[in-house]
């Protein structure tokens, strides 16, 4: 895509809707270099209706810092200054209807999160984060898989000869949590006196991460597991999330405001901070972040943030 093309929309258009540009329509800056059809499939509309909203004359991609005319019948993103209570009131629902509308909602929103103000908005993102759910399970089961077989053939091989020896899990294999909230791993190990494979359970050293020392249910806690599911490391004894970024820092990881897959994105709103992590990067500018505790203690869920620049993020 050749990037320095620039579309400008006048601002009589944009607020007085001149040229077929409706006064209720929102305005969205481009964040990335993206095609149309991305940025139609997050907002519920098509291609040809954004061509013509902002005369574009058949292009079919806008580029970085663009602005253009989205409809908001359906879904709209959060502006500075926004509320639940001024875009329910703005589109003539209850605040309750727009927590009805979208059940992953927390109380605070920021600007460029998309909320749902109908309910063919409310099903299309619904149906969005179920397909990164399954495609997470999807790919959490067969790596589990390759790794059952991985340890198959490690303990196949053990078989045939008497030296003891350790099978340990691929770094990106899907710990399991016992009752008592301690990671473990399982090992093989070949008893050379009986010559009998014996299967048993330890404490996990994972990396140099050691147990999971952050309350169960917290932000924290999730974003602690989820980096060890993908082979990276976290410290145990950072704290608070608003203090992961320096707690970071201080121990050597790299720190930035550039989102990508498998980092932490850390937030220090609030009394204490949100931490979660990065699961995909789309092709508007947007990531999608999974996260415990954003709808309640236990509680884990996804969301699309649109203001990535906003957050830390720990690599």
């Amino acid at each position: 895509m050749k990037k320095g093309l620039t579309f400008s929309i006048t601002t009589a258009a944009l607020f007085f809707g001149y040229n077929g540009i409706a006064s209720a329509d929102q305005i969205h800056t481009v964040k990335e270099d993206a095609k149309l059809t991305d940025i139609a499939q997050a907002f519920a509309t098509t291609t040809t209706e954004i061509q013509n909203l902002n005369q574009l004359n058949g292009r079919d991609y806008v580029t970085l810092g663009e602005q253009i005319t989205l409809p908001d019948s359906d879904i709209v993103e959060v502006k500075s200054g926004n509320t639940v209570q001024s875009i329910a009131a703005q589109h003539n629902l209850t605040v309750a209807a727009i927590y009805q509308l979208n059940p992953n909602l927390g109380e605070v929103i920021y600007p460029g999160q998309l909320i749902a103000v109908s309910d063919k908005g409310s099903a299309h993102i619904n149906n969005q984060l179920q397909q990164m759910f399954n495609m997470q399970t999807e790919s959490q089961d067969n790596q589990q898989i390759a790794d059952y077989h991985n340890q198959s053939e490690q303990v196949t091989s053990n078989s045939h000869n008497s030296t003891s020896s350790v099978v340990r899990p691929s770094a990106t294999q899907t710990w399991t949590t016992v009752t008592n909230d301690t990671p473990n791993q399982q090992y093989v190990e070949q008893s050379s006196s009986y010559n009998t494979t014996a299967v048993q359970t330890r404490p996990t050293q994972h990396v140099s991460n050691g147990s999971n020392y952050y309350d169960w249910g917290q932000c924290t806690y999730y974003a602690f597991d989820r980096r060890q599911q993908l082979g990276k490391s976290v410290g145990n004894l950072w704290g608070n999330a608003n203090n992961w970024a320096s707690a970071a820092r201080q121990n050597g990881y790299q720190v930035n405001h550039t989102p990508e897959v498998g980092a932490i994105f850390q937030s220090s709103a609030g009394s204490y901070g949100h931490v979660g992590v990065v699961e995909r990067k789309n092709a508007d500018g947007s990531i999608v972040v999974s996260e415990m505790n954003w709808q309640g203690v236990g509680k884990k869920s996804y969301r699309t943030v649109h203001n990535t620049g906003q957050y830390n993020y720990i690599h």
